[in-house]
């Protein structure tokens, strides 16, 4: 096995492991907190964030996402739409 694959099984998929259970931590109650958010799921460092227009029912809200993003990168985060409805967001480790 070479040193770089090494390293990343050793350090990186880890330390990816440990920072996504902490980021999810933080934003696990945000569909309670949040009329607009439906559900937040990841793994690791890539974390989904559904926009929903009613938690209830699920209704998809795109147009909603798409104001989160172009918001977030007027402000300097850059996040990614994915799906209907949905936003994703990675931190680097």
């Amino acid at each position: 096995m070479s040193e770089s694959f090494r390293l990343i099984e050793e350090q990186c998929l880890d330390n990816a492991r440990r920072m996504g259970d902490l980021l999810m931590s933080r934003l696990r109650d945000w569909p309670e907190r949040h009329p607009i958010v439906g559900e937040v799921r990841g793994k690791g460092l890539m974390i989904g964030i559904e926009i929903v227009r009613d938690r209830k029912t699920r209704q998809m809200a795109p147009e909603l996402r798409d104001q989160i993003v172009r918001r977030a990168l007027e402000r300097g985060l850059l996040v990614l739409g994915c799906g209907a409805s949905t936003f994703r967001m990675m931190r680097r480790s």
